[in-house]
């Protein structure tokens, strides 16, 4: 008799406060089929779709974890049943976050049908701001329509520590860095117009920009990128969605635990995602020439977050993000 896995419902939920006003709350609920130009992705490793919103969170994850432990065996998946075998296959979930950070548990029941599991990954963050950033209405548009902002028009020192400039080539290439009251969580925002073919190959071009950044800032002749100056402006679209699905990607799918053969009944996530003034995402380069390489002039930086740019959220002493966005259109953005 083939014995049934049931995946149960992975929640994910990340809340954002103002330390100064309270929490806030999220938009109602609803199905991503209610968002055609948004799609989430199970890993980190599934392709990015170049024409929508990709939001991934790493709750799947931990639920699956949860299963192959709870299994104690083996489990063997089909490389055909690719969106199962690439959850399966993936760690980029470890120690996203610590044990008291996430929830999550899996139970193990027999009824007439046989064997039957649920598993079940939660959590909740709230990274507020030291101080509230600036919100603004009118000054930013994306897909060329107006979307709410928030941000900073040149040196406030109200706003000093709240963000970072990581990396700056040129208001079409930056990274900024949110910090988090909340430490040691950070917030990553990294325009580029470069195609990564998945989040991993973000993550890792990031890492090349952070460093590329350090060295820049010790040079007097580029160090002007990392201040914010009297005409400099820092934009940043106002997000608030609440979204649930169902994966029927792998609905019906099977896999082998041991010697028995599983399959899945259901597999839902909820991603919950608000982003604004109170709180809350690598490119390689290379020329073949004989002259020396031109240092930008000093200039006013206009760092608006206008055209696709990614998000990634998570903790400083970890490698892997437990949340990523890539912004390719407005759907999500608070208007």
């Amino acid at each position: 008799m083939r014995k049934k896995l049931t995946t149960g419902v992975c929640l994910l939920l990340i809340l954002f406060v103002s330390c100064n006003s309270g929490s806030r709350e999220f938009t109602p609920e609803k199905d991503l089929d209610s968002y055609p130009k948004t799609c989430f992705n199970l890993t980190m490793e599934h392709e990015i779709d170049s024409t929508k919103n990709v939001v991934y969170a790493a709750t799947m994850l931990y639920a699956w974890k949860e299963i192959k432990e709870a299994m104690n065996v083996k489990v063997y998946v089909r490389k055909k049943t690719f969106d199962l075998y690439l959850l399966n296959k993936s760690i980029r979930h470890r120690r996203t976050l610590m044990e008291n950070e996430v929830k999550s548990s899996c139970e193990l029941k027999t009824d007439i049908s046989g064997n039957r599991i649920r598993a079940k990954a939660e959590f909740s963050k709230t990274l507020p701001f030291s101080k509230k950033l600036d919100r603004f209405k009118g000054k930013l548009y994306f897909d060329g329509k107006p979307v709410e902002s928030f941000g900073s028009m040149g040196n406030n020192p109200s706003h000093k520590g709240v963000f970072e400039i990581v990396y700056y080539k040129n208001d079409d290439n930056f990274l900024i860095r949110l910090n988090s009251k909340e430490n040691p969580h950070e917030i990553y925002l990294y325009k580029t117009s470069k195609h990564f073919k998945d989040f991993v190959s973000v993550l890792k071009d990031i890492r090349l920009k952070v460093a590329k950044g350090e060295k820049e800032k010790t040079e007097e002749k580029t160090r002007w990128k990392y201040r914010m100056e009297t005409d400099d402006e820092l934009l940043i679209p106002v997000f608030n969605f609440n979204i649930s699905t169902k994966y029927r990607q792998l609905i019906g799918n099977t896999f082998k635990g041991g010697a028995t053969d599983y399959i899945i009944d259901d597999a839902n996530q909820r991603i919950a995602f608000l982003m604004d003034e109170s709180g809350a995402k690598v490119e390689s380069e290379a020329e073949v020439n004989a002259t020396e390489e031109m240092v930008p002039q000093k200039q006013s930086k206009k760092m608006h977050f206008n055209k696709p740019f990614f998000i990634m959220l998570k903790r400083a002493d970890s490698f892997n993000p437990y949340f990523a966005m890539r912004v390719q259109n407005s759907e999500l953005m608070v208007k």
